[in-house]
Parts: structure tokens; sequence; C-alpha cells
């Protein structure tokens, strides 16, 4: 099951403002939580926050090890120190994200931290650009911030991370990565994000009415948005590699159930073996309930 951990992860894949969620939000699931793993989780909240802590295991699945032990926790406000202000249109969201793994996966009898990530497009086979490899290590943690703003048709959200993994054996001490984004949105047509309680995280724009109505002047859901997004995977002698992704596009939603995303990217990357600068276009039309 999905755990409460980070804002953009709280989204679903229908939901997100592009195809794929931005790399170190990515990066920072891995460490203990995630849909794949195993666990246990309290939750609790209100009509304006939510906290939450669970206690995770491996992942599940070939070639998982079932032995990893971690913890995540979501405590979050939707407005400034927790209060439940709420100025008309004006939504405030803050929130704090923290996460531990104190035992982590084995590989052939040795703990390691694999830190890896695509750059935020997952269209094909490609080896991910960006990674540690396999770290020895004794633990790993991460921790971040969250924010988010809502007003009227406007909507933007940003997060940044710091992972931090203890290393084992001769060489020790501890490495630290980090990352961050910020992405904003505006809805053309129909109705704009609102804040969903159940998931403390805003939902998608929604048709007028029934949906697709060209007669009667309904034309579904437009959102038109941009996001930067940063990933530093290089510490010491670790050469994970440096990653930034412009992205901009939009969103169709003719109906609720369906989705109609263009979306236009520019990554660079460098200090890996080889630095690598590509753009790219994609299409993607999707069902989703």
């Amino acid at each position: 099951f999905k755990q409460q951990f980070a804002l953009e992860e709280m989204q679903s894949d229908a939901t997100i403002l592009f195809m794929e969620r931005a790399a170190i939000v990515s990066v920072a699931i891995g460490v203990a939580a995630g849909s794949e793993r195993l666990g246990l989780q309290l939750r609790t909240g209100g009509e304006r926050w939510i906290a939450a802590a669970a206690l995770t295991g491996g992942g599940v699945g070939p070639g998982t090890d079932s032995g990893q032990r971690g913890a995540a926790a979501r405590p979050f406000a939707t407005h400034v120190a927790g209060l439940p202000v709420q100025a008309g249109d004006l939504v405030l969201h803050l929130g704090l994200s923290g996460a531990v793994s104190w035992q982590p996966p084995r590989r052939d009898g040795q703990a390691e931290v694999a830190l890896s990530v695509r750059p935020e497009l997952a269209v094909d086979e490609w080896n991910n650009p960006l990674g540690t490899g396999g770290l020895a290590a004794r633990r790993a943690r991460t921790g971040g911030v969250e924010a988010g703003l809502g007003w009227r048709r406007f909507w933007s959200q940003a997060e940044a991370y710091r992972i931090e993994v203890d290393r084992a054996g001769q060489r020790g001490g501890t490495l630290r990565f980090d990352g961050r984004y910020a992405q904003a949105a505006y809805t053309v047509l129909g109705v704009p994000r609102r804040w969903n309680e159940g998931a403390g995280a805003w939902g998608p724009p929604t048709p007028d009415g029934d949906g697709l109505d060209p007669s009667a002047g309904r034309w579904g859901a437009v959102e038109l948005g941009a996001r930067i997004s940063e990933l530093d995977l290089s510490d010491q002698d670790v050469r994970g590699g440096r990653q930034r992704v412009w992205t901009v596009g939009g969103s169709w939603w003719p109906a609720k159930p369906l989705r109609v995303t263009l979306q236009y990217q520019h990554a660079t990357i460098r200090g890996t073996e080889e630095d690598r600068r590509f753009q790219a276009v994609a299409l993607r039309a999707q069902v989703y309930y």
C-alpha cells in the first residue's frame, strides 16, 4: 500500500502535473516508503490536517529483500504552523516528511543502499543515467519540506529533500545527497484543483457538468503548467551525477476518467561518466479510475 509520504507521492499518476513525478521525490520515497513495500501505518487527521506514521518492510516481488526494515512519517498541516486558517479562495499547505531505513536491503550478505532514477521520462528500457551504485551502508534516512498554494485557478507546489547514507566498512562517514522541485499550473477551463483532505494533497482539475459537450459550451478541463526539478547524487568519492530538468506542458480532461497530456522537457545530466543533454516531447492518453 502507499504510505503517507511526500506531497507529490500522495497524488496519483492521473493527478500529478506531468507524466512522471519529480526525480527527488522518487529517490526519497525509495529509502523506506513506496507502494511496493509491506507495512503497517497509523494515521489521523481532520478537514485541514493529517498526520501518519508507518513501519515498513522490504519490497515484494522477484529480486527484492523482504528483510529490510524502515519507518516513514508525514506529519503536516495544510496551513502555516498547523493553524486551520483559510482566507477565501486562498489555501496554503505546509508539511514535513521523514523516513529512516535502519536495516537496509542486503545483497550477497552485505547491506546496501542504491539510489537511482530516470530523468522524469519512463518510455523505454534505457539504463538510469543517474545512480550511486550499491553503497555499503549501516542505515539511510531522508527528510524534507513541502509547500503548496492554491488560489482560484492558480496552483503551485514545491518540495526539497536531503538523503543521508551512513557508510559501512573501511570508508565510513556519511554521504549526503539532495534535490528539489517547484511547479505551477493554471486551469484554463473547467473546475480547478481542490485540496483533498483524504490524500492530504491536491486533486486534478475536473470538467464542468458531465464532461465534454460542445453544444452546451462545455469543453472539459484544460490545465497548463511548468516545472523545474534538480537532483544531486554526488558526494565525496561517489559520482552519481547531477540532473536538472525543465518541463512545460498541458493536460485535457474531456471527461472525469479520461486524460490527455502533452509535455516538453529539457534535461541536462552532469558529473557521470558521460555528460548528457536531451530534449523530449511526449504525448499520453489514459483512462483512470
